[in-house]
């Protein structure tokens, strides 16, 4: 399995074989892309350090691993997911997430997939 970090310009690097993150990545500020609480609601988007997609360990030559995710923690939502490729893909989405529970709305309606 790949791991990846986060830098400081939100940019992912894929790690050596047989390297991990360090311990305090998993535990720093940066890791978070955005955490709101909306009517009883949580939403969180983080980086993930893993790919999350169901084409793990894919050979095809146009890949890109999923290392964000979205949830929404408590309320109607509860236990909702998005995931993402990139950190601007997951900041759009968690905010598109966020607007649309602030408008009562379904979490994809700012969506076009």
């Amino acid at each position: 399995m790949t791991w990846y970090t986060l830098n400081e310009d939100k940019t992912v690097t894929a790690l050596p074989n047989g390297e991990y993150p360090k311990i305090i990545e998993f535990k720093e500020p940066n890791k978070h892309v955005g955490h709101d609480i909306i009517n009883n609601q949580r939403i969180s988007t983080v980086f993930l350090h893993f790919d999350h997609s169901l084409n793990f360990g894919s050979t095809t030559e146009v890949y890109e691993p999923i290392l964000f995710e979205t949830m929404i923690f408590g309320g109607p939502n509860d236990d909702y997911q998005r995931r993402y490729h990139t950190y601007n893909q997951a900041l759009e989405g968690h905010n598109n997430i966020v607007k649309a529970i602030q408008e009562d709305k379904d979490p994809d309606f700012y969506f076009n997939d």
